[in-house]
């Protein structure tokens, strides 16, 4: 048996639908206009507005989280937390070079986007350790440190 608010809450859903709907169709900046309405919200309640951002990323920590790392990948190597995620996936999960698997996570560090600073080119991900040496190889050069090693 279907109670009188379960019924209300259904008629409110189909309505607010076919309101929608409705504007889409006839609204061409649709999208544009409710990002203006939240905007001017916003600007006429900044405090409430600073109370619901806090509330949100309080119940939302891991989100918040991934919205970081993605913004920042996104800035430093033009991918994103999807793309960083399916190499790290390709790489099982350790460092591309020394292949070790607690590379990844360790102390709960993400292991690092390697890239050529040139042309920004990403060649994996790498672990501290190994990120480290390729950064020095790339300032030193390669064949200065095989002959210091020689020596």
């Amino acid at each position: 048996m279907v109670t009188n608010m379960e019924r209300d809450k259904q008629k409110k859903k189909e309505y607010d639908k076919t309101y929608y709907e409705q504007l889409k169709e006839t609204n061409i900046n649709y999208l544009d206009n409710i990002a203006k309405k939240r905007r001017d919200w916003r600007a006429k309640n900044p405090k409430r507005n600073q109370e619901n951002q806090k509330r949100w990323k309080q119940n939302h920590p891991d989100q918040v989280r991934d919205m970081g790392r993605d913004w920042c990948y996104r800035k430093k190597y033009g991918i994103t937390l999807n793309q960083y995620n399916e190499l790290l996936k390709r790489q099982n999960g350790v460092c591309l070079l020394c292949k070790n698997k607690t590379a990844y996570r360790t102390k709960g560090r993400n292991l690092f986007v390697d890239h050529n600073h040139k042309t920004r080119e990403i060649r994996g991900l790498l672990c501290s350790r190994c990120n480290t040496m390729i950064g020095q190889i790339e300032i030193v050069g390669i064949s200065k440190i095989i002959d210091y090693l020689h020596k």
